[in-house]
């Protein structure tokens, strides 16, 4: 939708194949149903590709985001850690201005539309879509989202297409997830959550350290902490390392003062 929008001020003719029966679907699940759109304290540092994404923040930083939801209506509410979200606190809002803004914009928007395949003939794109339509087009811009949420329409198909034209594909793996772990006491900790530090260890070296509330299930573990730290996780696990999960339950007291309070414990009558 995004790039829609710049492309269509940019005087391009612009089509948009939704596979679901509406468009923005997934914007509606972010951030919890309030839609985190950007982060002022975005900087390549926090991405796991720096270099990468030190170009594309050069492009387009965050605060050109926020001017840019700005222009369409949206005034922010920042919150911890830099997050921005609408200060309507609706996701849906995001969605609408964005379907003001295409409207206004004359973008054509055709939902119901999957695409099965692209294929280059010359200049010109034909893309196939699942009802036998073909769409013919100079320019394609695939904004398939990764495999994520395939009820959203983010079902990997994207990749496959991409490939074809030559790009190359990372592995993929889960990178926001709650951690399942191997622990005797998880039973007993069911529902616990607690506001401390948690490191990631592998080969007793610690990996990354967070900060914030952790929650333990009898599964294993989650909370926004976890979260941070799952995308390394797995890669570690993809390649099969064995990471492991410190919490630090107690920050203030040294280990002469936890002793201290058993014994003390343990000598009352």
């Amino acid at each position: 939708i995004f790039a829609a929008i710049v492309a269509s001020k940019n005087d391009a003719e612009v089509t948009i194949l939704e596979k679901n029966n509406r468009i923005g679907k997934k914007i509606l699940a972010t951030g919890n149903g309030r839609c985190n759109y950007t982060n002022i304290n975005a900087r390549q540092e926090a991405y796991n590709q720096p270099e990468f994404t030190r170009d594309i923040l050069k492009q387009f930083s965050a605060t050109q985001t926020i001017e840019f939801f700005k222009e369409l209506g949206i005034e922010p509410k920042i919150e911890d850690f830099g997050k921005a979200y609408p200060m309507s606190e609706q996701a849906s809002s995001i969605v609408d201005v964005f379907l003001y803004e295409l409207e206004r914009l004359n973008v054509d928007i055709k939902t119901n539309a999957q695409v099965k395949e692209i294929a280059k003939k010359g200049s010109q794109f034909n893309l196939i879509l699942t009802d036998g339509q073909t769409i013919s087009s100079d320019q394609v811009i695939i904004a398939t989202g990764g495999k994520a949420m395939p009820s959203t329409g983010s079902d990997g198909l994207g990749y496959p297409i991409a490939r074809k034209f030559g790009h190359h594909i990372t592995t993929i793996f889960p990178a926001l997830v709650k951690l399942k772990l191997e622990s005797p006491y998880l039973r007993g900790l069911d529902g616990v959550k607690i506001n401390s530090r948690v490191q990631l260890l592998n080969n007793n070296q610690i990996i990354q350290e967070e900060t914030g509330d952790i929650l333990f299930t009898s599964y294993g573990i989650s909370g926004p902490t976890i979260l941070d730290l799952s995308r390394k996780a797995n890669e570690l696990l993809q390649a099969k390392q064995t990471p492991i999960i410190n919490v630090i339950l107690i920050n203030q007291l040294t280990k002469e003062d936890i002793k201290k309070r058993f014994d003390d414990a343990y000598d009352k009558p």
